[in-house]
């Protein structure tokens, strides 16, 4: 039940980031410090995981000063993920990688867009197959 409950909390907080209008309040929030900590812990599944760094990356992603937040994200490999919830998105079917969980094309574009703002994840990005179309630059 917990495992579920953290999964459903940061796929909330990454549906909330995508907003713009929300990021400043997020952050406001100190929401980076308990997503680090979940994140670091491990044992979450790939969905949850995915979940919570394209959350960080929203909201931290763009600041460069941010070493926590850029040490997160360059310790925790997305991409593999991040392209293939991509893949299926423009499939219109389940992500396999990401536990049967769908994702659609206005969903997953504006997360990628945000994690390719830090230049690590963005070149792991593009190994891994993102189309460069898809990637801030």
């Amino acid at each position: 039940p917990e495992q579920k409950a953290t999964m459903f909390a940061l796929l909330a907080l990454a549906n909330l980031a995508v907003h713009e209008s929300l990021r400043a309040t997020l952050r406001r929030a100190g929401v980076f410090e308990p997503l680090a900590d979940k994140l670091n812990a491990g044992g979450l599944d790939p969905a949850a995981c995915f979940s919570g760094l394209t959350a960080v990356a929203m909201l931290y992603g763009e600041d460069a000063e941010n070493e926590a937040a850029s040490a997160l994200l360059s310790h925790h490999d997305v991409a593999l993920l991040a392209v293939a919830a991509l893949c299926s998105a423009l499939a219109e079917t389940s992500c396999e990688e990401l536990n049967s969980v769908t994702y659609k094309l206005v969903d997953i574009l504006p997360r990628i867009r945000c994690m390719s703002v830090h230049a690590p994840t963005r070149d792991r990005l593009l190994e891994a197959g993102a189309p460069p179309p898809v990637i801030s630059g």
